[in-house]
């Protein structure tokens, strides 16, 4: 079984692209599907409340996280994902009442004329390409020392005979280095993901002294 799994990750591991990228052309596709069937008066409050979502969490998650990290006292991990969650709560309760009242005057209108299909498509494809960024910023959240890496691959390799389950650090590696998607992403979209961070350790327990 081990045999058979090496061999599949070596033969795919020599192709541009894994099943990352093949799990984001599959999600564009059902955004168009789902552009096509709403129509751009639906589509159109969508896209931009995910657009804000990623736009708004990716700039202001750090100085809220370094506040909350103060606040809390907790790690900048902790507190960068904490920062970021939240910020896309307030974006998307703020989206909620914005489509309560300018979205039920969008439906019943006929702003885009002719264009309502034409550009719902891309647009349904634009929403959830905005859906795999907000993964990807979380995903990337989470910094891995070599060290770390090591002793997990030794611990499964110790008790499984090898690689098998994936690890966060596996899916990152696949993720950010072995797909497509994933590269031009970190390359040329790198400041709309949450920087890498690392855990704070955990203390050692006090000795008492007698």
């Amino acid at each position: 079984m081990a045999g058979i799994h090496d061999s599949f990750m070596n033969w795919t591991g020599n192709l541009p692209f894994n099943w990352f990228d093949v799990t984001v052309v599959l999600l564009l596709a059902v955004g168009y599907a789902r552009g096509k069937k709403n129509g751009m008066s639906q589509e159109s409050l969508a896209v931009l409340k995910w657009a804000a979502l990623v736009g708004g969490a990716a700039v202001a998650y750090e100085p809220l996280g370094l506040w909350l990290a103060v606040t809390l006292q907790v790690g900048k991990l902790l507190a960068y994902i904490l920062a970021y969650c939240l910020t896309a709560l307030v974006i998307a309760l703020l989206f909620v009442f914005i489509n309560r009242t300018i979205g039920e005057k969008l439906k019943g209108s006929d702003a885009f004329g002719k264009a309502e299909f034409y550009l719902a498509m891309p647009a349904g494809m634009l929403r959830f390409a905005c859906i795999v960024l907000a993964f990807l910023a979380l995903l990337n959240a989470r910094y891995y020392t070599t060290a770390e890496i090591k002793a997990m691959t030794k611990y499964q390799n110790d008790n499984y005979g090898s690689n098998f389950f994936p690890t966060l650090s596996s899916i990152q590696d696949d993720v950010f280095l072995g797909s497509f998607v994933g590269k031009q992403v970190k390359a040329n979209l790198g400041f709309l993901l949450i920087k890498p961070t690392a855990p704070v350790p955990a203390k050692a327990p006090a000795t008492v002294q007698r």
